[in-house]
């Protein structure tokens, strides 16, 4: 299993993860103990 970085943005909410296949369309609130509000540190994290 994976730990996943979850993404604040800039209104306060976090990101949704959105998953489309055909006509079906899944919206994920994924679960983690790290949320980031900046990308440059969100890509140097999950490259560590």
């Amino acid at each position: 299993m994976h730990r996943c970085i979850r993404q604040r943005l800039p209104c306060g909410k976090r990101y949704r993860w959105e998953f489309e296949r055909g006509t079906e369309q899944l919206v994920l609130d994924a679960p983690g103990s790290l949320s980031l509000d900046d990308n440059d540190l969100l890509v140097e994290t999950a490259g560590s």
